[in-house]
């Protein structure tokens, strides 16, 4: 059984989409970003990067039910939220 802290953040910054992960110790994770296939990471600490130029899919209307990869491809989207969270919690960090 897993014990442990995991998660997961993410941010954009010069064209250049950052991702960053912690798996708690004893459990695994699936990894699924959008320029590669979905790969297995064990325990640890991790931090990937891809491209956020080129073309990509027309955005789709977001909601509450949208998936995050589909926040971090909406600018605005992306804003907004963090312009709540900055609200809601102050020292959300921006970058």
């Amino acid at each position: 059984m897993p014990y442990g802290r995991a998660s997961v953040e993410w941010f954009h910054a010069d064209g250049v989409i950052h991702v960053q992960a912690v798996i708690a110790p004893n459990a695994d994770a699936v990894v699924d970003l959008k320029e590669r296939e979905p790969f297995r990471v064990g325990p640890g600490a991790y931090e990937w990067t891809l491209s956020a130029e080129g073309k990509s899919a027309p955005l789709q209307p977001v909601s509450v039910d949208s998936a995050l990869a589909t926040l971090m491809e909406d600018e605005e989207a992306y804003r907004e939220i963090v312009r709540g969270w900055s609200t809601i919690l102050p020292k959300t960090r921006q970058r």
